[in-house]
C-alpha cells in the first residue's frame, strides 16, 4: 500500500466533493454513483457488518482502511464510513491499497 498517494488521492477525492460520509455514505450504497465504501478498521462490528451486507447486496465494492490513514487524508476527526462516488478516484484509490 503506497500510503502517501492513498492519502493524497483521498485527500484530492474530498475536495472534489465526491466522498460521502456517515449516514449519507450508508443511503447512497443503493444510487448509480457508489463506487467504493471505504470502512474505518475502529467501526463498530455491527456498523462493519451492516456496511459489508448493504455493499455486498448493491455490488458495491468495499476496503476496510486504517481509522488514522482515512481521518488524516480526509480531514475529519471521527469518520467511519467514507463512499467515493466517483470511478475515477476509486480506481485510483484501489489501485494503491
Amino acid at each position: 500500500m503506497e500510503t502517501a498517494k492513498l492519502s493524497g488521492l483521498l485527500g484530492m477525492a474530498n475536495r472534489a466533493r465526491k466522498i460521502l460520509y456517515g449516514d449519507t455514505a450508508f443511503e447512497a450504497l443503493k444510487g448509480p454513483k457508489a463506487a467504493l465504501l471505504l470502512i474505518s478498521s475502529d467501526a463498530s462490528d455491527r456498523t462493519m457488518k451492516q456496511l459489508i451486507n448493504r455493499s455486498e447486496h448493491y455490488n458495491v465494492k468495499y476496503r476496510v482502511i486504517d481509522d488514522v490513514l482515512l481521518n488524516q487524508a480526509v480531514g475529519k476527526t471521527t469518520a467511519k464510513t467514507a463512499l467515493i462516488i466517483d470511478h475515477g478516484f476509486s480506481k485510483g484509490i484501489l489501485d494503491n491499497m
